[in-house]
């Protein structure tokens, strides 16, 4: 029913800020929730000077016997993302790099750098508009076979996100370089900048993209039917493995669920195979490692 998917939004504004503005901050709310069938029902605002917040949430459902979690990963299965991992987290670099550090934006050289580079509106629109994959991710859900055995979006990055779901199943992953999605602007961004185009697919990035893990015989099924229904780009990247040996007094996994301890947090919770440890440098993460 209608009621059972609403969102919840509590702002902190200056007391300068004009309604119009306010106005337009809930124009982009109900823009995003254009498709979901789902209503703001309330929030909070409040005076916040100068610094501003934006809290929203998000509420709900799904069917019973249905959720797709973080747990269910099993040794052997494939890794899926969908889309372009990194887009958003290049578009911001281009926006930073073009402003710079002063206190004042000048929009009109924001407008000026991207109509002259089409790769870099192309990424500052996946910052400023990310889209969440609601329809893909309900046609994994209710897929009558269930294949996909773990499921997470990404607003933690490629490798933050498979880090989730390692911890929660109780395993290790392993991706490749070599089949990272293929993307003409973030590599037009990495020459731009100087960069490898890895560093941002797998570092901390709002894509709002599925990373999914599915059972190994249904790996090119899935991928196949999710592009042919939604006409995303979907890429198998890597397997996972079994979980590291389990430190002193961890307790090995019990009906389906991950170690009481978990395992391989460290160093080898993700590996990444065809990167140098510098390809990954500014991720922020210190739970994988990557191998030449």
């Amino acid at each position: 029913q209608r009621g059972e998917r609403h969102a919840l939004v509590s702002l902190g504004l200056p007391g300068s800020m004009e309604v119009a503005a306010v106005e337009d901050l809930y124009r982009g709310f109900l823009e995003a929730l254009e498709g979901t069938d789902a209503r703001i029902i309330g929030g909070n605002l409040t005076s916040s000077d100068p610094e501003w917040f934006v809290n929203i949430a998000l509420v709900g459902r799904v069917e019973r016997g249905r959720a797709l979690t973080r747990a269910g990963a099993r040794p052997g299965d494939r890794i899926l993302v969908t889309g372009s991992p990194g887009r958003s987290a290049a578009g911001l670099a281009v926006l930073q790099a073009v402003t710079g550090s002063g206190a004042t934006v000048d929009h009109q050289e924001i407008e000026q750098f991207l109509i002259a580079n089409q790769w870099a509106r192309s990424l500052v629109r996946a910052f400023r508009q990310p889209e969440a994959r609601i329809a893909a991710g309900r046609r994994l859900a209710r897929a009558a076979d269930r294949p996909v055995t773990a499921l997470v979006d990404l607003s933690d990055g490629l490798l933050g996100d498979l880090a989730h779901i390692c911890e929660g199943s109780g395993v290790r992953a392993k991706i490749e370089a070599a089949r990272l999605p293929h993307d003409p602007d973030l590599e037009a961004a990495a020459s731009h900048f100087g960069r490898v185009r890895a560093a941002w697919t797998v570092g901390p990035s709002d894509d709002y993209e599925l990373l999914l893990t599915v059972r190994p015989a249904a790996s090119d099924r899935v991928a196949n039917e999710l592009r042919v229904a939604t006409g995303l780009v979907v890429t198998e990247i890597g397997e996972i493995l079994p979980p590291a040996v389990l430190p002193q007094g961890a307790e090995p996994p019990s009906a389906g669920g991950p170690p009481t301890k978990k395992p391989g947090i460290g160093p080898s919770l993700v590996e990444v195979t065809g990167l140098t440890p510098g390809d990954a440098d500014g991720g922020g993460w210190d739970h994988f490692r990557v191998n030449a």
